[in-house]
């Protein structure tokens, strides 16, 4: 059993952790370095708020870092842009289930974000490889705006050869993915998914996934 001062330690750890949901904790399963950043974090802020500079994050068990060391910047919006209408970005095929699920809504303004795009390198669904970066799923959302401004803007960073590069959303207390392609010479089409679809991505597509990168904030501020 664990004597009293390891209990008093363990309960500080628990107390210090952030609230995170199901979906986290599973994806710290098989991800120690996760983890380990979270609880980093937690009991020593100052050491993660020291800087404002962006901070890369690490592969996880089912993502590989591909934008180590570049810079991928999506613009500020307006967020008055929705991908339901984007048919300026999306010439090929927009999912009609966009406003059929109610997901062709504008957002405030967003400001300018930089990005990091992952490559899936395991079979997994969404509510595994998106937890499984350790953070709390609002902070791997984008607005819509964003989504259409990062595949106007950064076209290059797209997958390829038929396979699809994921965004998380997120309209009202719903979480979704846009899956987006390109359809040959026709352009990009752009689809969507509830975020509790439990369909397989399998890893040897290398599917990418792309999410704001994470900014440190100076202690203080």
């Amino acid at each position: 059993m664990f004597d009293k001062q390891t209990k008093k330690f363990c309960s500080a750890v628990v107390d210090a952790l952030p609230d995170v949901s199901e979906e986290v904790m599973q994806g710290w399963i098989g991800n120690p370095q996760s983890l380990k950043r979270t609880l980093k974090t937690a009991l020593c802020p100052h050491e993660e708020s020291a800087t404002n500079t962006p901070v890369s994050q690490t592969d996880s068990v089912f993502l590989r870092l591909l934008s180590a060391g570049q810079s991928i910047i999506v613009g500020a919006t307006d967020g008055q842009e929705t991908l339901a209408d984007a048919t300026d970005v999306f010439r090929s095929f927009i999912d009609p289930d966009f406003k059929n699920w109610g997901c062709d809504v504008v957002s405030g303004p967003t400001p300018e974000t930089g990005a990091e795009v992952y490559e899936l390198v395991r079979d997994g669904n969404f509510g595994q490889f998106f937890p499984s970066l350790g953070r709390p799923l609002d902070q791997l959302c984008w607005a819509p705006s964003q989504i259409k401004h990062f595949c106007r803007d950064h076209e290059n960073w797209l997958r390829t050869d038929g396979y699809g590069t994921t965004f998380l959303f997120k309209v009202g207390d719903e979480y979704f993915v846009a899956s987006v392609d390109r359809d040959g010479a026709r352009g990009l089409r752009v689809v969507v998914f509830r975020f509790s679809y439990n369909g397989v991505w399998r890893g040897d597509g290398r599917n990418r996934v792309v999410v704001p990168q994470l900014t440190t904030v100076p202690s203080g501020t």
